[in-house]
């Protein structure tokens, strides 16, 4: 459940443009809705919706000249940050946006290769337009309540550079984990952190026996910051505005 929490964690950063939100118990929440704690990677205003104004026209239609907005926007996305994007996550409908449109039908039927890997996975061929398109419509988890919330918006492509330490890190924290249990003669010695305790980095988990009703507790317990470290070097396009 740890790990589980920690992949959508990070799914929640490449959904919902850097932010991760928590309610009021620290559960995780699909959208800022009921939130009362935001994780913001503070991803400027002007990468998010119709970036640089190549996306004026909805994906929906056909007749949208996607070629050339997604090329137009490389160039502004590298003038930008000074990274080539390679990475095109994509939500649930843009694959189908992108095989049916008159710009790129063309495309595909000259190159039989791409063809060939959308007819056979139904997802957008890598390499189309110089980028590694990943679909992201599997991303989701079980909130608190037990309902399973998807993470990634159906009508959303998130750019991003290569993905490496230079850009992005996972930050990991310390949690203080008992080493042993039992009575103590004071509590200065219940509170000895070296003694009782010790810092555990990210995943850790102990268990003890409990009196009343006899029974056996385990704990997990986790400390990790996604980031992205260069917040302009992340783009979150609406396809259908």
């Amino acid at each position: 459940k740890m790990m589980d929490f920690k992949i959508a964690a990070v799914h929640s950063m490449f959904g919902q443009a850097g932010k991760i939100y928590l309610d009021a118990d620290g559960y995780m929440l699909p959208s800022s809705s009921g939130a009362d704690n935001t994780i913001d990677n503070l991803i400027p205003a002007t990468n998010i919706g119709n970036v640089g104004s190549f996306f004026t026209a909805s994906w929906a239609t056909a007749s949208t000249d996607i070629l050339t907005s997604v090329l137009n926007f490389k160039t502004f996305a590298l003038q930008q940050c000074s990274r080539h994007m390679k990475y095109a996550f994509y939500g649930k409908n843009v694959a189908s946006y992108v095989v049916n449109n008159n710009y790129f039908q063309p495309y595909l039927m000259r190159n039989p290769q791409m063809n060939a890997q959308y007819v056979n996975s139904g997802c957008i061929p890598d390499g189309f337009l110089g980028l590694t398109w990943v679909p992201m419509q599997d991303t989701f988890y079980e909130d608190a309540s037990g309902t399973i919330r998807e993470l990634f918006p159906a009508d959303q492509i998130t750019f991003t550079p290569e993905i490496d330490e230079s850009v992005w890190s996972i930050y990991q924290g310390t949690t203080p984990v008992p080493k042993r249990f039992g009575l103590q003669n004071s509590p200065d010695a219940a509170n000895d952190l070296g003694g009782l305790f010790t810092e555990h980095p990210g995943l850790a988990s102990y268990t003890f026996a409990t009196i009343e009703p006899i029974s056996i507790a385990q704990y997990m317990v986790d400390c990790f910051l996604p980031n992205f470290k260069v917040p302009n070097a992340f783009f979150f396009v609406d396809v259908t505005p």
